[in-house]
């Protein structure tokens, strides 16, 4: 039924939470693989740690450990080797919302969809957020929901492997292609995952706004000219978010956090998931 994937490079000190996550589902019918970077710290040697857990429970459980040339370089080779009729990708430090997810999700996806999304739970220094996804048509200018929270059909995403020339957004550029190419979505009003905020497309969030505009243009929905000014006015952001962090910087870190916490607070995050 399942093939959830999760992509590695040192992540020891979050790789046993996603793990165990994947682990504790109540539904057994998935496989699941690791796809690592060649990571030099105990990423490999945790992931080894659950391959007789995983074998007992009757689930197939692989791991590859190889160089790569980016995280959707290895997200294609994990397509490639998918066998079931849904793939996932469950980022290392993420984890299903719980362990009836998969369960949940089985009882109500549309076999005839292309892309089954749902929406999700954000979390951020211990702080808890509900995000639901955005209509649909708003994939023409961003994305709309998470990847964590969606699936995809297998043997469609075969046939439209990740763009490894993007770094930050191809699976904006996947979604946003099925999107207008008018592949069956199914959205399932429900999180699938809790999504731990921070990953490389946050820490580069400008050259992955960049990225997004590109994408855009080059599926036709931007001229030249929107291109142009959209990306000057994310410099002139960027520009401005540096000098903002420098002066920032030179307050302790103490009270930028209690700073953050409040802000966070004061725009609906919570100190639980049951929100």
């Amino acid at each position: 039924m399942f093939t959830i994937v999760t992509i590695t490079f040192n992540a020891d000190q979050v790789l046993s939470k996603t793990i165990e996550s994947v682990y504790s589902q109540t539904n057994t019918d998935y496989e699941y693989f690791i796809i690592d970077g060649k990571s030099s710290d105990n990423t490999v040697t945790i992931a080894k740690k659950y391959e007789s857990s995983f074998q007992k429970k009757g689930v197939l459980y692989y791991i590859l450990s190889e160089k790569d040339s980016g995280i959707y370089n290895a997200m294609n080779k994990a397509i490639k080797l998918a066998h079931n009729k849904w793939i996932m990708f469950m980022n290392a430090g993420d984890c299903f919302l719980d362990d009836k997810t998969l369960e949940n999700v089985k009882k109500r996806i549309n076999k005839d969809a292309i892309v089954v999304y749902g929406d999700v739970v954000l979390c951020k220094n211990n702080m808890y957020k509900y995000s639901k996804a955005k209509p649909l048509v708003e994939l023409r200018t961003g994305m709309v929901f998470c990847h964590q929270s969606s699936f995809v059909c297998t043997a469609w995403a075969k046939n439209h492997v990740f763009d490894e020339k993007y770094k930050y957004a191809a699976d904006y550029e996947m979604m946003l292609s099925a999107y207008l190419a008018n592949c069956n979505f199914q959205y399932i009003d429900f999180p699938f995952a809790i999504y731990e905020c921070g990953g490389v497309s946050t820490k580069n969030a400008y050259a992955f706004k960049r990225e997004f505009l590109e994408i855009q243009r080059n599926l036709g929905l931007m001229s030249m000219q929107d291109y142009l000014d959209k990306e000057e006015l994310i410099n002139k952001y960027e520009r401005k978010s540096k000098i903002l962090e420098l002066i920032t910087s030179c307050i302790p870190l103490r009270f930028r956090m209690r700073y953050v916490i409040r802000k966070q607070k004061k725009t609906g995050w919570k100190a639980n998931t049951c929100l």
